[in-house]
């Protein structure tokens, strides 16, 4: 039997990613250059989230030392995208990493 309220994949992918408390992150890794700006974006990448401090990936020492003033701000631009206080602190670490998707 057919169901009459079929859901669309992206809101069962939604579900499952709140159900296992990762959907923040997730928004914050696909929306990044969005977030952060396009010059920002294509020298950080956001690695992951450890009690409420995101790792960000860095192209070199050079934009570690730059970034470091803009922490505030990130930290306020990324807080506003998820709609609550869930970064209150970043840690950069040297090297990207190269994306799989």
């Amino acid at each position: 039997m057919r169901n009459k309220n079929p859901k669309r994949l992206g809101d069962i992918l939604e579900g499952i990613l709140k159900d296992e408390g990762i959907y923040d992150e997730f928004s914050i890794k696909n929306n990044w250059h969005c977030i952060v700006g396009d010059q920002i974006g294509k020298v950080t990448c956001p690695d992951y989230i450890d009690n409420k401090i995101l790792i960000i990936r860095v192209k070199n020492s050079m934009w570690k030392k730059e970034l470091k003033s803009f922490n505030n701000e990130i930290i306020n631009k990324i807080n506003h995208s998820v709609k609550k206080e869930l970064i209150i602190g970043i840690k950069f670490k040297i090297g990207l990493r190269r994306r799989l998707v």
